[in-house]
């Protein structure tokens, strides 16, 4: 179905055995078993320990894709990586606000990249017999790669950046010239870090971070497991 603007959904039809769940590989003409509501349990869990901060850096790495365009990574493939990329157990240090998430998230998805300089198999995390690199091509990740730790370094500069108009100026290069701008529907907030402090309403830290914004526009399906 596809509604104005750029959003799409796509409805496949699902059928039920002995409590598990199959869709109709149109290539193959096979059925194969899908688990999206395991997918999307697996995935809610995880912004629990990141208060919440994982979906809304989830949309800023595919607002960061769709806008460059010169990389492609399936939804659910880059979902993946960032929920993986939060570990079991460990405690919301590394995640109390987004950029502290965005920071914590990328660095994490690109060393595994780095460490992997030929395509490793990415799997569904509720169903290890679906490959979710089944769709890519060792140039296409080769790519992806390149780009991400690129991506990943300007993140980092922007993050460590305390001079705020030169900070938002590396963020808009990340994400756009309307980034940051007042009027603007989402914002990224680093908010109260050891050593920051509010005053008058806004956050001072050791980033510039404070107060960017996104430009109002919807860039991803919500749920985790759209493609």
């Amino acid at each position: 179905i596809d509604y104005a603007g750029e959003f799409h959904l796509d409805i496949v039809p699902c059928v039920e055995v002995n409590g598990r769940h199959f869709i109709c590989n149109n290539k193959t003409n096979e059925f194969e078993e899908t688990d999206g509501t395991g997918y999307r349990d697996w995935f809610n869990a995880k912004p629990q320990v990141t208060n919440g901060n994982l979906k809304r850096v989830t949309r800023l790495l595919k607002y960061m894709r769709d806008h460059k365009g010169n990389f492609t990574a399936p939804s659910i493939l880059l979902t993946t990586l960032i929920g993986t990329s939060v570990y079991d157990g460990e405690d919301d240090a590394k995640f109390k606000n987004v950029p502290d998430t965005l920071h914590t998230v990328v660095n994490r998805i690109n060393d595994f990249l780095q460490k992997n300089p030929s395509m490793p198999e990415i799997r569904n995390p509720v169903l290890p017999n679906e490959t979710f690199t089944r769709h890519w091509d060792q140039n296409k990740y080769r790519n992806f790669r390149e780009k991400f730790s690129v991506y990943t370094k300007r993140i980092n500069e922007a993050y460590a950046e305390t001079d705020r108009q030169k900070s938002v100026q590396k963020w808009q290069n990340l994400f756009g010239d309307g980034f940051g701008r007042s009027g603007s529907s989402q914002t990224v907030n680093r908010g109260t870090t050891p050593g920051g402090s509010q005053q008058g309403g806004r956050t001072t830290t050791g980033s510039a971070a404070t107060g960017i914004t996104l430009p109002p526009r919807s860039v991803t399906p919500r749920k985790p497991y759209a493609r």
